[in-house]
């Protein structure tokens, strides 16, 4: 993960050609993607396709994930609530 938000960083700062970067990002992302969690590297894939102008792509994995981020979303809601209710 390190290496991808270096490389982020990078793209941020402009200091090198959008598509050296991006398609460095695209490799440290297939690389995460056999180790991590699943939902955050469909939204860090979805975030390089809108930035590579390929929304179509962005918008068929957000779609995806919604219902995912959703639920999680709720449930952080809820053991925040519960923790909150303890005090």
């Amino acid at each position: 993960m390190r290496e991808y938000l270096e490389l982020r960083l990078e793209y941020e700062s402009g200091m090198y050609e959008d598509a050296l970067i991006l398609n460095q990002m695209q490799k440290e992302l297939d690389l995460m993607k056999m180790t991590s969690e699943q939902l955050l590297l469909s939204l860090l894939q979805a975030e390089i396709y809108v930035l590579t102008g390929r929304q179509d792509k962005a918008c068929l994995i957000l779609d995806e994930v919604r219902d995912s981020v959703l639920t999680k979303r709720w449930s952080r809601r809820s053991c925040t609530a519960s923790i909150n209710i303890c005090r």
